[in-house]
């Protein structure tokens, strides 16, 4: 309603002053001459972002100003105006305001201090909690003594003293409203159109430095200036130039064509992002861009002007609505100076970076890391651990794993997973279709994918079958079936039938992670986006997840994108688990429904196969710093022992969520110092939300909804929108103040008065992050990053897979380090995140699962929910404290907050950690039994010792260890067995062979036998 009444009343306006002609009569009692705009200090939480400062001169009962601030909000009227004396400090009383409108207030106030300064605060606010701030402007309060008012001349802008203003200031440079948010009034608009009463449009060129805003209103410097047809400006051989042009509507402007020409630039050179680009996926697209009257849309541009290029650049753009008359706008830019080799980007005013947008930085098909080439040969694939056999349906007839239980990679034996193909079901009148099938034809390859085709028919439908299988085991299915005449179906499903001994465990659909049961039954919900299982067992496993006929990314609910609707048919779809012999089954079916002749279906998987890789010994020498405000830490860094910094967002190093470029000049010499140190730095930098401190926010809003979302609520980090808890929640004041409209606030941080990092919710897949991908590129390159933190994930495996390549190719050796909170609750989709996330997994170094997340669990959980040594990541806990438990799956902790594992390190460096092989007690090889279930052991075996990991979950014990000897290599008669000294965690204490060892509820032991 708000943005409604704002685009209405200010066009119907301008119209009745063009046909009455009251403008000139309106604007004849105002002086809206040239006021100062400056920048001044002050407590912002007390009086707000702007004020006015006045001069009086004369001693007066009362002092009558009017003030010309042009405010775009949109109802200044009923916001309260405070007037404070400079000198005193003290708050008038005795105010009174005529008339408060968006063009100019009149204020009366009675003066203390003569002759004095006097502040008018005009947008005060107060703003809630600081993790979900919500701005409410102070409203209209009446606080003068009425005889005072009384005593006023009705006549005040001739009867009363005047007092000067002086200017208007904004209490910080990033809250500037000037000059582009400086709003022309009704009367210049009007008497601006007037004069271009046969035009449907006009366009106003508009320098890079001077974004365009405001959608309902036109800037006084563009009333100023005048519509113009010529863009002028400078660039720099190399450089990629970019301006914008600023169309405001007199009619419905539909369907905007753009033709760009020059005699020294190929077509090519140009781009308006406005207009389309390449998508996330390398696919080209052209939006519709259309205006409504009454409003302005930015075009935002820009030209790649060549290296070798000096002179006079000279071009035309022609624009060409539908229906309406072509206008040419000519461009002339001067390009002189240094060639610049990146484009401008290193600049980030400059605006060059907008070419990120349409990046193809990292997407192709190429391997990647430790993943050697695909290999396709009589019809199976074979990549690393895992192999393939296609069934005559292009679907799996078999897949085997030479992983060992230790998600250790090995020559053999193989593991099958299936007890029988993976099948595409269509059953018509109880019967199965019977489909023939042709062959399974290679339809593209490079040495990280193989692309193949099936087709398939019988006599109601044809179906094809479309497989993508990548080289880290992971498939892309999608089975088109089309129907060659009406008919009734009584279902379409896909049965995958695991072999029951691999199907141990399962984690998924609700279903939280563990031992697998029985049988499992899950249908579609809206308010959850879990259509992914994993099943299987340390070192063989298999996930799908059920997809749309789009990708999407997204993470809690089905709200914004509809669940795919082939696979739910109004709500008949789910899926069915249940043992049967030696095989556990899983049904996914869509139920029955009616197809008319041609009519088609389409159901979209992904298979992947587990361990996405083996499990990386250099695990043991990551030793994570999580960085905090204090920035000069290196010698607390080196005393801890840690050797990886991760710095988080809000503070001095990387301030803006999301949007490091901004603090380069300090993040690049520390992260060389840190290199001095043998440090490595790795930066939180993800795609979620965005800082509005980027320069390119209203770009980036100029493209609609593309980049960013809008709605209610408010959307926090990884976690869900919370239109329930919060309402309609503005976000801190810059937000409302200069967004005002078709936003979603996500993340805020409050660092002092009147200084936030406010940042907005983005779209699940973009153009943004080819944008992401490319600042990635340079911050490795340019700043000397060693890897990204990733706290909760922006994007599908299609962007994580150019993230991987990206790094790989900047800087072999990057890590990538993934940290999330438990999404196992209702709000959160049920969804769980080992399982959600693991597409994700080959492209990432190690987890850190957090928040949310019950370390009282038992085993089973553990390894299937927190360990990630099924998947092929090792992973860390946070605040566990628990350093038993935890090592039984060869987790610590990290340095962040309360929690410090420098001890637990030591332990590691004392035993030689990294040189043992590890047997968790879910390995038949294990050679330490504890003989309790709920109290669990891993050895950690050397030739020369052993270390022993005890962890209980039950209650008090006394356990005698059951020891393998010759697995172990130790002699029991010259065998020590002892719990070496671990400060904060463990006593010295040496244990006898043959006698039981007490185990305290919930805790355990780290014991060391050597000889």
């Amino acid at each position: 309603m708000r943005l409604f009444f704002l685009k209405a009343t200010s066009f119907l306006s301008l119209l009745c002053l063009i046909s009455f002609d009251l403008c000139n009569a309106q604007e004849g009692k105002l002086d809206f001459s040239e006021v100062k705009y400056s920048i001044g200090s002050w407590p912002v939480e007390s009086y707000g972002n702007y004020r006015a400062v006045v001069e009086v001169q004369n001693k007066t009962n009362a002092c009558f100003v009017r003030l010309p601030w042009r405010r775009r909000d949109v109802d200044p009227h009923k916001k309260q105006i405070i007037v404070v004396d400079a000198r005193t400090n003290q708050v008038v009383k005795n105010v009174f305001c005529p008339e408060i409108n968006r063009e100019y207030g009149d204020v009366i106030f009675q003066p203390g201090t003569v002759p004095g300064r006097y502040y008018i605060y005009y947008m005060s606010y107060s703003i809630g909690h600081s993790y979900f701030p919500n701005t409410t402007y102070l409203t209209t309060e009446d606080l003068a003594d009425p005889a005072w008012k009384a005593s006023l001349q009705d006549d005040y802008m001739n009867g009363l003293d005047k007092g000067q203003l002086i200017e208007f200031q904004s209490a910080d440079s990033f809250y500037r409203v000037d000059p582009m948010e400086v709003i022309a009034t009704a009367g210049e608009t009007a008497r601006l159109l007037a004069r271009y009463k046969e035009a449907d449009y006009l366009l106003f060129p508009e320098k890079r430095e001077f974004p365009i805003a405001m959608k309902y209103d036109l800037p006084l410097r563009w009333v100023k200036k005048g519509p113009s047809d010529i863009i002028t400006g400078e660039a720099q051989p190399g450089e990629y130039f970019t301006f914008q042009i600023g169309m405001y509507a007199l009619k419905d402007v539909e369907n905007i064509k753009l033709e760009f020409a020059s005699a020294q630039l190929s077509k090519d050179a140009f781009t308006c992002f406005n207009k389309g680009g390449g998508d996330w996926m390398g696919k080209v697209f052209e939006k519709k861009l259309s205006v409504n009257t009454g409003e302005v849309q930015p075009l935002w541009c820009g030209v790649q002007i060549p290296d070798n290029f000096n002179g006079p650049l000279v071009a035309t753009l022609v624009l060409k609505p539908s229906g309406m008359k072509k206008r040419k706008i000519k461009i002339n830019i001067l390009v002189a100076g240094d060639r610049l080799t990146d484009g401008g980007s290193s600049d980030i005013h400059k605006m060059a970076r907008l070419n990120w947008l349409n990046s193809t930085i990292g997407l192709d098909d190429e391997t990647f890391g430790i993943y050697p080439p695909i290999v396709i040969k009589d019809n199976q694939v074979q990549t690393l651990g895992h192999k393939v056999v296609f069934d005559a349906s292009g679907l799996p007839g078999q897949i085997t794993s030479s992983y060992d239980d230790m998600s250790t990679l090995t020559d053999g034996p193989e593991r099958k997973l299936l007890s029988a193909p993976v099948k595409f079901v269509a059953v018509k009148e109880n019967k199965e279709v019977a489909f023939t099938y042709g062959p399974n034809k290679v339809m593209d390859r490079a040495t990280g994918a193989v692309t193949q085709a099936t087709q398939g028919t019988s006599e109601s439908l044809d179906l094809e079958c479309r497989s993508k299988s990548e080289v880290d085991g992971y498939m892309n299915y999608t089975i088109t079936v089309t129907a060659k005449e009406d008919g009734n179906f009584d279902d379409m499903r896909l049965e995958i039938p695991y072999r029951k001994e691999i199907a141990e465990y399962m984690i998924g659909m609700g279903r939280k992670g563990g031992t697998r049961p029985k049988n499992w039954s899950w249908k579609w919900d809206v308010e959850r986006s879990n259509s992914v299982f994993w099943l299987g067992t340390v070192g063989a496993g298999l996930q799908c997840r059920l997809k749309g006929q789009t990708d999407t990314w997204e993470i809690f609910n089905f709200k914004d994108t509809g669940i795919p609707e082939d696979w739910y048919n109004q709500g008949k779809g789910g899926c069915n688990m249940q043992e049967k012999d030696d095989s556990f089954y899983v049904q996914i079916f869509s139920g029955s429904r009616k197809m008319k002749k041609r009519d088609q279906l389409t159901f979209r998987f992904g298979l992947s196969m587990t361990p996405v890789r083996p499990l990386d010994n250099d695990h043991w020498q990551w030793r994570y710093w999580h960085s905090d405000k204090n920035l000069d830490q290196m010698d607390s860094i080196n005393a801890s022992g840690a050797n990886i910094i991760n710095i988080h967002h809000a503070n001095g190093l990387n301030p803006y969520i999301n949007y490091p470029f901004v603090a380069t000049d300090t993040l690049t010499p520390y992260v060389a110092k840190a290199h001095q140190n043998e440090k490595r730095v790795k930066l939180y930098y993800t795609v979620r939300e965005l800082s509005v401190r980027a320069p390119e926010t209203f770009a980036l809003r100029s493209l609609g909804d593309e980049i960013y979302r809008t709605g209610e609520g408010f959307r926090l980090a990884d976690r869900f929108t919370l239109p329930t808890e919060t309402g309609g929640v503005t976000g801190e004041s810059w937000l409302c103040e200069h967004l005002i409209n078709d936003y979603l606030p996500a993340w805020h941080h409050y660092f002092s008065e009147g200084h936030w990092d406010a940042s907005i919710a983005q779209s699940g897949l973009s153009r943004w992050h080819n944008y992401y991908l490319e600042g990635l590129d340079w911050l490795v390159r340019e700043v000397g990053i060693d890897g990204i933190y990733l706290d909760g994930l922006g994007y599908d495996r299609e962007i994580m897979k150019r993230v991987r390549k990206v790094m790989d190719r900047a800087r072999p050796g990057c890590l990538i380090d993934f940290h999330c909170g438990n999404h196992f609750h209702p709000q959160y989709g049920m969804n769980n995140i080992s399982n959600f996330f693991m597409e994700h997994f080959p492209f990432i170094n190690s987890l850190w699962l957090g928040e949310g997340f019950d370390y009282n669990e038992p085993p089973d959980y553990w390894l299937i929910e927190l360990a990630g040594i099924p998947y092929g990541l090792f992973s860390e806990t946070l605040g566990n404290h628990n350093p038993f438990r935890a090592m039984v799956y060869g987790m610590s902790e990290r340095i962040y907050g309360n929690s410090n594992p420098s001890e637990i390190w030591k332990l590691w460096d004392d035993f030689g950690i990294q040189e043992a092989k590890m047997l968790g007690y879910w390995s038949q090889r294990c050679p330490v039994k504890t003989g309790e279930t709920d109290v669990k052991a891993t050895a950690y075996v050397k030739d020369d010792k052993t270390l022993i990991a005890i962890g209980n979950w039950g209650g008090d014990k006394l356990i005698t260890l059951d020891i393998d000897w010759d697995a172990i290599g130790l002699d029991k008669n010259k065998a020590i067995l002892k719990a070496p000294d671990i400060k904060g965690i463990q006593i010295e204490q040496i244990y006898n062979l043959d006698k039981p060892i007490p185990i305290e509820s919930g805790k355990g032991c780290l014991l060391v036998i050597n000889e």
